[in-house]
């Protein structure tokens, strides 16, 4: 297709959402692996486009925060697979060497996390139990603290273990620009892992999905063909 084509970006008469993704270049949308519950998950991306191509490196827009959580949620979504593989990495190496603390860290967050859940449900089985044994349940609730206090620093090693990596995670999905191919499939993982826990969070997709589809529909056929061309699947 001549350049002049791409950089003049001729409008087609009624372009659809089915119409861009129905180019020869369809290939730009990635299929997911398919969980239980239909629950998807994406490839894993390449280590060249995850990590070593700086080119798509930036700082964080500070002074436009919905295109810094734009940017957060695109990458969270496009390269949830490969923060899932360094999280769990991360996890299992600094746990292997501090394995102690790790079981003494996790049985005092558990423990108290249990009480503290017990003596808040509103279940009227567990309601009538704190009725009838008040000095239960507050003895419970001092010994689960003392013992969670008596084991912080375990506990910091978990929380520890387990702020890192998801540090990590948001510093690259800040600094790392959107390309077509992160918007092109944006569309593609509603129904993922990740997605649905960012849901479970309170995070709302509607304006980002409708985004997505938006932008697809802006561009005609040739300037989405110039621009997948250019990506060399």
């Amino acid at each position: 297709m001549p350049r002049t084509l791409c950089d003049r970006g001729i409008r087609s008469s009624q372009p659809t959402l089915l119409r861009v993704f129905s180019l020869k270049h369809r290939s730009a949308m990635d299929v997911n692996w398919k969980l239980c519950y239909d629950v998807e998950v994406p490839p894993v991306r390449g280590f060249s486009e995850f990590v070593l191509d700086r080119s798509h490196l930036e700082m964080p827009p500070f002074r436009d925060l919905p295109k810094w959580n734009a940017r957060i949620l695109s990458n969270l979504l496009y390269f949830q697979s490969n923060y899932f593989v360094v999280v769990f990495l991360f996890a299992a190496v600094w746990s292997s060497l501090h394995a102690t603390d790790t079981v003494i860290g996790l049985s005092a967050v558990v423990v108290l996390g249990a009480v503290v859940s017990l003596s808040l449900s509103r279940h009227p089985a567990l309601a009538e139990m704190r009725r009838e044994h008040p000095l239960a349940t507050l003895g419970a609730f001092v010994i689960a603290s003392y013992y969670f206090i008596y084991t912080l620093s375990s506990v910091i090693v978990v929380l520890f273990t387990l702020a890192v990596p998801l540090l990590l995670v948001l510093l690259h999905a800040s600094v790392r620009l959107r390309d077509l191919k992160t918007k092109i499939n944006r569309i593609n993982l509603k129904k993922t892992l990740m997605a649905r826990l960012l849901e479970l969070f309170g995070v709302d997709f509607k304006t980002f999905w409708f985004s997505a589809v938006h932008s697809g529909l802006a561009m005609n056929d040739e300037t989405w063909t110039c621009r997948l061309g250019a990506l060399n699947f």
